[in-house]
């Protein structure tokens, strides 16, 4: 009997392993997988930006200048923003043409001041519209940086700056530089050949007719040629005959050439030297007159020139005038011009915005920051003093055209202050 238990209670055992080896397998209990965090793009920062306006004569009389002068911007603006902008803000520009006639200047400037953003800064390239927009700028305290400098435009300061010394403190520059050099026991005589608009006329102020007195410098004649001058004899005849040993020319473009080259066909260059103001003092005369007739010719200058190859600046501006693939005949004054100028709003906006910040940035605020630049050299290329009872540098050099180009003859100095007075 116990046997028999005992078999039974082994095969009970043995159909519970069959069981339970043929019963379905236990499933685990899987652990819990978080799901997947879906990315967030993060949100892009805004770019700043800050927009120059500017507006001049690419169409009229003043275009051999201003052309090179808009197309400079261009080439300059690139470059800043290539270089990380200004405090890290991409520069853009707004142009219009007026040429060079004041209705079109001031709705040029109707319209930017009605635009978004604001200005704050603006730039311009003539005197007429300079003297008319003065007290508007200054109403809508927008800075202004002004390519032609007459006394009314800086005197008083208001809210425009000269790129350049005003004309009348450049003419007492030369005044200085014409007695100190000049060799005879007699005074030296003096004439103008300008033309009769605000810019030829702005050496023509009291103060500089005085100043040349006081030096001892005797003005003998006055003459006045057409914008753009095919000849200029009948007046280079009545300066000599008036006895001038030097003549000075506040024109631009073909007008110096042209007077050049007629007093070369006269034969008074042995008779007479000239002289021109600072945007005289550049290359479009030499092509017009020719270099040999071009030769001599003298005036100051507040720029370095395109012959100083050893320059920082000029190396800087002639890489990228080679790799913007510009026309050879812009390569001009105006050129190294706007690089300063744009240089110089870069330094005063950047300035301004570590005062204010972006936020609060405006047009006062670059006026303060201009205002409190002391010899500040872009890339060597100028020398820019500013203060608030004073909107034009104060230094420049005499250039003159030696074998076909413009070589300084005398060192940076601080020239008269003639301007308003």
């Amino acid at each position: 009997m116990k046997r028999f238990v005992s078999q039974l209670l082994v095969v009970s055992v043995m159909l519970g392993l069959v069981v339970a080896a043929c019963g379905p397998t236990p499933v685990p209990t899987a652990t819990p997988v978080p799901p997947t965090p879906t990315k967030v793009p993060p949100t892009p920062t805004p770019v700043r930006t800050i927009k120059l306006y500017h507006f001049g004569d690419v169409t009229g009389p003043y275009a051999p200048i201003t052309l090179p002068l808009v197309n400079a911007f261009e080439d300059a603006l690139k470059y800043i923003n290539e270089k990380g902008g200004i405090r890290g803000a991409k520069v853009e520009h707004e142009w219009m043409d007026t040429g060079g006639k004041l209705p079109q200047a001031i709705a040029a400037y109707n319209k930017f001041r009605e635009a978004t953003p604001k200005p704050i800064v603006m730039l311009i390239y003539g005197s007429t519209e300079g003297e008319a927009l003065k007290e508007r700028f200054a109403e809508d305290k927008i800075t202004v940086l002004s390519y032609s400098v007459s006394d009314p435009q800086l005197v008083p300061p208001g809210w425009i700056f000269g790129a350049l010394p005003a004309y009348s403190d450049q003419f007492g520059f030369f005044i200085d530089w014409l007695v100190e050099n000049w060799k005879e026991s007699r005074p030296p005589k003096l004439a103008f050949l300008t033309w009769d608009t605000a810019f030829g006329k702005a050496v023509l102020t009291p103060a500089c007719l005085d100043y040349a007195k006081k030096k001892g410098v005797q003005i003998v004649a006055t003459e006045f040629m057409p914008m753009v001058p095919v000849d200029v004899s009948t007046q280079l005849l009545r300066i000599r005959d008036a006895g001038a040993d030097w003549v000075y020319s506040n024109t631009l473009g073909a007008a110096p050439g042209v007077m050049l080259k007629d007093a070369t066909r006269l034969g008074l260059r042995d008779k007479i030297r000239f002289a021109g103001g600072p945007w005289a003092m550049d290359w479009a005369p030499i092509r017009v007159a020719g270099a040999a007739a071009a030769e001599g010719f003298v005036g100051p200058q507040s720029y370095a020139s395109w012959s100083e190859a050893d320059n920082p600046g000029i190396k800087l501006l002639s890489e990228q005038f080679e790799k913007n693939k510009r026309k050879p005949e812009e390569k001009a004054l105006a050129y190294i011009c706007v690089w300063s100028g744009v240089f110089t709003l870069a330094e005063a906006i950047g300035k301004a915005v570590d005062e204010v910040g972006f936020d609060k940035l405006d047009g006062a605020a670059v006026k303060k920051a201009m205002e409190a630049l002391k010899d500040y050299s872009p890339q060597g290329l100028t020398y820019y003093t500013f203060s608030p009872a004073k909107h034009s540098p104060v230094k420049a050099r005499m250039l003159q055209v030696k074998g076909g180009t413009l070589v300084p003859i005398s060192d940076w100095r601080v020239i008269p202050d003639l301007a308003g007075k």
